[in-house]
């Protein structure tokens, strides 16, 4: 997508200013960190009751900070929007997850962040001022949390996965890392979605407001199938007609500017507008360093601004009125009035553009108990901020996270909390790592009867606890025979034999005497006598 710029001064002049590739992360917006007085001087409240059955109701008095689209104007605004919502979440305190360093995109909350909302008052860090770390429970050993229903916020899984940008239809974008690293579409994005959860006495997130926090709530989604944002009104519905079911869209509203000093017109530095974009590191080369803003917010947003190039070097590397027309003439010594004759330095305007996009989301809530006369304040007041005391008897937790806890519920198979043994399939603890995907581990494999560390193996017939070669070796006598080379039994029962049953069924017999039957009878009829003519 382009975004244009256009001249201040209605001579018709305009330019692309930018282009967007799709994927391309433009803009990252931080809110907050919201502490406990500025939430109550602007009515920012969430008053959530988390029941045992794994529901919970946002009630009423509940408002929350947001941002909200003008689609006419395609400006943006913050407002303070009141809810409820009733909630479906499961939790596993003791999943032992890492809180993550960035978003799933690779982001911590202060790059590429957009200063122009909600008067954020943020330093050239991108961080609200007074605040020097973003992300302050990072890398520590949390409880997973899951929603999978509500009106207001995310899906996300009790066990983090990693997402792609892809709708409920397999429609995919690709996304393009900070890194310049391509994600294609349909492929996995490098951070999970997911929630992370954090109880008892906690380091608060607001740190110039708030002195602790009772309970830590954190997690990470992008617009798409896993989440259910993004996706309009109707899910599966392609309400804005891109043929997709993604249907966010987002203003910018002014583009990234360095600021200039304005000392007098008459002075060295008579700058009332910024230069387009960052040029903190060619200062020197457009020779214009000794004008660039001192303050530390010098990186800023804004609308209104000049164009500087050292192409324009035949005019103080600025784009002026002369340099636009091929006037060999500098004019750079002043911002063009409307007279043509005397020329000058060119102002541009941009316009909020809307543009379709998707949004990754980095949420970070934190809460205080109520009801309770043993909160996290209370705690700091009777034991002190030394240690991490979970309860007003001034009990720590063990390493497993559990308040006056003896390490054991998060103990390996060696009795070393948190530690990476494990027992494979026979009953040894070993390093996990040595460990295969079926259980087993060098010292520890399945027999030929499939029994983990068993000790049957095949003989050299390939028989499972078999005896071995016999005299007639692995293929044995013959079914039917009675030695090796395959001879049957004779009728005497030898081997081999070759006596048999003769018509009588006597074994090795003669048979009947001639003319006489098997008892011993005389033959009827003797061939002798039977006349030969007939008649």
């Amino acid at each position: 997508m382009n975004l244009t710029i256009s001249d201040d001064h209605d001579l018709g002049y305009s330019r692309v200013s930018k282009v967007l590739s799709p994927g391309e992360v433009y803009n990252t917006t931080y809110q907050g960190p919201y502490g406990a007085q500025f939430a109550t001087s602007v009515g920012v409240a969430i008053n959530i009751t988390f029941n045992e059955d794994g529901s919970a109701t946002i009630a009423e008095g509940s408002v929350l900070p947001t941002n909200e689209l003008d689609d006419e104007s395609c400006t943006v605004s913050q407002i303070f929007t009141p809810f409820t919502d009733e909630l479906i979440y499961g939790v596993d305190l003791n999943a032992k997850l890492v809180i993550p360093s960035s978003n799933l995109i690779g982001y911590i909350p202060n790059n590429n962040n957009d200063n122009t909302l909600g008067g954020a008052n943020l330093g050239a860090d991108g961080l609200p001022y007074g605040y020097t770390q973003p992300l302050v429970h990072q890398g520590k050993i949390a409880g997973a949390l899951s929603l999978s229903e509500s009106n207001t916020f995310d899906f996300f899984p009790l066990e983090p996965e990693q997402p792609t940008l892809c709708d409920g239809d397999n429609n995919c974008f690709d996304v393009i890392l900070q890194s310049g690293e391509v994600i294609s579409g349909g492929e996995l994005l490098p951070g999970f979605t997911g929630g992370y959860i954090l109880r008892d006495n906690l380091e608060t997130i607001a740190p110039l407001e708030n002195d602790c926090a009772d309970l830590y709530i954190e997690w990470h989604s992008i617009d798409g199938a896993i989440s259910g944002s993004g996706l309009g009104d109707i899910i599966g519905n392609d309400e804005d007609g891109d043929g997709t079911d993604f249907d966010s869209v987002w203003g910018i509203q002014s583009l990234e500017v360095t600021k200039l000093k304005f000392e007098g017109n008459n002075a060295e530095c008579n700058y009332q507008y910024p230069v387009l974009g960052n040029i903190l590191n060619d200062g020197e080369n457009l020779e214009i360093s000794s004008c660039i803003d001192d303050d530390a917010d010098a990186i800023s947003q804004g609308t209104k601004f000049y164009i500087m190039g050292q192409e324009y070097s035949n005019w103080g590397n600025f784009y002026t009125y002369n340099a636009h027309n091929g006037i060999n003439v500098d004019d750079s010594g002043y911002d063009y009035s409307g007279d043509p004759s005397q020329g000058g330095r060119i102002v541009w305007k941009f316009e909020p553009t809307c543009i379709d996009d998707a949004m990754v989301r980095h949420f970070m809530l934190e809460f205080k108990e109520v009801g309770t006369d043993c909160g996290c304040t209370a705690i700091r007041s009777t034991c002190g901020t030394d240690q991490q005391y979970c309860d007003c008897d001034c009990n720590v937790k063990d390493q497993c996270g559990i308040c006056n806890g003896d390490n054991s519920s998060c103990s390996d198979c060696a009795g070393v909390p948190n530690g990476l043994s494990e027992t494979d399939n026979c009953g040894n603890c070993i390093e996990s790592t040595l460990i295969n995907e079926d259980g087993g581990s060098e010292g520890c494999m399945q027999d030929c009867n499939n029994v983990w560390g068993g000790n049957t193996i095949l003989d050299e017939c390939g028989v499972c606890g078999g005896a071995g070669p016999g005299e007639c070796g692995c293929d044995g006598i013959p079914e039917g025979a009675c030695d090796c080379a395959g001879n049957t039994l004779d009728c005497a029962g030898e081997c081999g034999g070759d006596a048999v049953v003769d018509e009588c069924g006597v074994c090795g017999g003669n048979g009947p005497q001639s003319g006489y039957d098997c008892l011993g009878n005389l033959l009827s009829i003797i061939e002798s006598n039977v006349p030969q003519v007939f008649s």
